[in-house]
């Protein structure tokens, strides 16, 4: 579980980038490169079927839309062409997403994130301020949940305050507004 929602992570924020670099080259071998990248991981992220990724990639997209008002047509094609190429190629997949979407808060992955995030705040209540230690978190969870428990949360900045306590959380914090800001300059 944690390496597909890494991966999928790393695509919604690489394939913006790949995006980037197909609409800022003129070279027509680079742009077919890019593209086929593009595409490529578009496939993958959607075969993933991530919510929080395909979110994060159609917002990092709305990104790049607002950056380049001027050459907005290219994006646009470019997104729509990649959409429509991912729904003829994987509309079994795409009816998937749809109806996991809808059913966010009662399907078995959502419900364990809520036990997830119930466990984790049961351990800040007595380690809030130092953390349990990087990668103690299963351990603990071993303890409260159950012996076999071996996945780590899935929120970077959850795992953070988990691993580190608030020392943890003000650190990711700091970088997440980091690169926001260089991102929005």
């Amino acid at each position: 579980v944690g390496a597909i929602a890494f991966a999928s992570a790393l695509l919604a924020l690489s394939l913006p980038v790949v995006a980037g670099y197909f609409l800022l080259d003129t070279s027509l071998r680079t742009k077919v490169f890019f593209g086929a990248v593009f595409v490529a991981g578009f496939a993958a992220l959607l075969l993933m079927i991530s919510k929080g990724a395909i979110a994060s990639f159609a917002l990092a997209i709305l990104f790049i839309f607002w950056k380049t008002k001027s050459k907005m047509l290219a994006p646009i094609l470019t997104t729509l062409g990649g959409v429509i190429l991912g729904f003829l190629l994987f509309s079994p997949f795409l009816s998937g997403l749809i109806e996991r979407s809808l059913r966010t808060f009662v399907d078995v992955n959502s419900q364990y994130r809520i036990l997830e995030y119930q466990l984790s705040w049961n351990l800040l209540h007595e380690h809030w301020l130092f953390g349990v230690g990087i990668g103690q978190q299963p351990v603990y969870f071993q303890k409260i949940y159950y012996p076999d428990f071996i996945n780590l949360v899935n929120n970077y900045l959850l795992q953070g305050w988990l691993d580190l306590g608030i020392i943890g959380l003000l650190l990711l914090a700091t970088i997440t507004v980091i690169v926001a800001k260089r991102a929005f300059s």
